[in-house]
């Protein structure tokens, strides 16, 4: 969804390749587009933060692994096979 705004010009939004002129809409499409640009607003929020924390996560993760370097260790046992019945 975009918008374009300038002084001269009416103010549209365009959907879907459908460009609509924002006095012909309704007050529930326009609530419907705030709720939009809040909700695209929070995934992009979430999405910054996932990736922060995958960032942490392999820091500390590396920090793990260089502190347990010098721990005596033991192969891990491999996985059981899920049984079928």
């Amino acid at each position: 969804m975009s918008e374009n705004q300038t002084a001269t010009e009416p103010k549209i939004i365009i959907v879907d390749d459908k460009q609509y002129q924002l006095a012909d809409l309704t007050e529930e499409n326009i609530q419907h587009i705030s709720n939009l640009r809040v909700v695209e607003n929070q995934i992009k929020h979430y999405k910054t933060t996932i990736e922060c924390m995958g960032i942490t996560q392999n820091t500390l993760l590396g920090a793990l692994k260089a502190s347990l370097a010098e721990v005596p260790s033991t192969p891990a046992p491999e996985p059981e096979a899920p049984v079928e019945g």
